[in-house]
């Protein structure tokens, strides 16, 4: 079974480095295009906005206030530990007076 579980790891871990080296070769052999340039800079933080939005939502109130912290700080700061820390405390404090 431990042979089985590392191989489904070494595996995984394959595959992500061919997508990611894949990406990379095929920008590197196209021609500069600056709309898609503007695009694939702003995706992380799109996928990340639409992963967390819809579950911050759902969750409850505690936890959509905590993610507009966590986003102002982000922005504001540029730093993710302090971030991740405001974000936290807000959730402590919005459940503990709420």
């Amino acid at each position: 079974m431990k042979a089985e579980g590392l191989l489904a790891i070494f595996g995984m871990g394959l595959v992500t480095y061919a997508c990611r080296f894949g990406g990379f070769w095929l920008m590197s052999h196209s021609k500069s295009i600056k709309s898609l340039e503007r695009m694939l800079k702003h995706t992380p933080g799109s996928i990340i906005s639409a992963v967390v939005a819809p579950v911050a939502l759902l969750n409850g109130f505690d936890d959509a206030i905590a993610a507009v912290v966590v986003a102002l700080v982000m922005v504001r700061s540029q730093n993710l530990l302090l971030s991740i820390c405001a974000g936290v405390a807000t959730v402590l404090i919005v459940r503990y007076f709420f």
